[in-house]
Formats: structure tokens, sequence, C-alpha cells
């Protein structure tokens, strides 16, 4: 299957909001959070698709510091262990370098083994050194601690 990475555009919103609906293992953000992440950061909100079929999407922002985050990835249930994953996480790693950032943190649920494999792969395939850094804490008990993680892209490996 071919697939193409591409920016998100509105005409995807309603495929993304299903997809992200449909995926168990991560957060189901509001309409209007993704409305933000596209309108302030549209370089940081990416998608594979397959003609006008999203499979996956990637969305982050840039942050202070020289350092952006990948907010959260999604593949479709079908198309995992195909490549796609970590061909999002590779194009959003490319566009943080290009935009400047010397860091990428995301964050990570602990015993989220599918998340924890896709960003180490994608760190080697990358050149990257990925570490974990802390974790967030239960912010007033009101959320599950996640493991923090960075992808140090200041170390990148020089081919």
């Amino acid at each position: 299957m071919s697939y193409q990475i591409a920016p998100a555009s509105t005409a995807d919103a309603a495929q993304i909001t299903e997809l992200m609906t449909q995926t168990d293992t991560i957060d189901t953000h509001t309409v209007y959070t993704l409305w933000q992440s596209h309108y302030f950061d549209p370089d940081f909100f990416l998608v594979a698709k397959n003609g006008e079929t999203v499979l996956g999407y990637v969305f982050g922002r840039m942050a202070e510091n020289n350092t952006a985050f990948l907010w959260q990835i999604a593949v479709e249930d079908t198309h995992r262990k195909k490549g796609i994953g970590c061909a999002l996480v590779t194009a959003f790693l490319q566009q943080a370098d290009t935009k400047g950032a010397k860091d990428v943190v995301t964050t990570i649920v602990p015993g989220n083994d599918a998340s924890q494999r896709l960003m180490k792969r994608s760190a080697v395939k990358n050149g990257i050194p990925f570490v974990k850094t802390g974790d967030t804490g239960d912010f007033g008990n009101t959320m599950k601690t996640e493991n923090i993680y960075c992808f140090e892209i200041r170390k990148k490996a020089q081919s």
C-alpha cells in the first residue's frame, strides 16, 4: 500500500477525529484542541494518506527553548505495523529540526509498549538519542502519570 505524508488540512478533520475516537490507547481531545493545533502549529500537524483516506496522523507544537512537543500520534488499526507510524514520527522530527528545535519531547503512559517501541524505532532510524527524562506527575490527582521522553535532535548522528 502506498501512502503520502502531508500537512493536515481541514478536509481531513472528520477522519482525524474519527480515528482519534476509535484508538483506545490515546486520549480523546476536543475538536477545538485539534483546531488549535492545526491553526497555531500547522507545520506540526501531519497526516499519512492513501488517496483521500487518512491512515494516521501526528500533531504537536513548537514550545519554548527550541523544543517541540509531539503531542499525539495514531494509526488506523488495520494499517499498523506497516511503517506508517515511523514515517509520521520521522516527518515530525524533520519538521522540528527544520524549525530549529534542539529537542522533541513526548509523553507515553507506562505500559503503552507499542508507543514506546515506535518512538525507539524512530529514534534509531533517524540517528537521534531517545531518553527518558522524568514523568508528568498526576497534575493534582487529575490525570495518570506519564513518562516524559526526549528525542535529542541536537545530538543527532551526522550522516
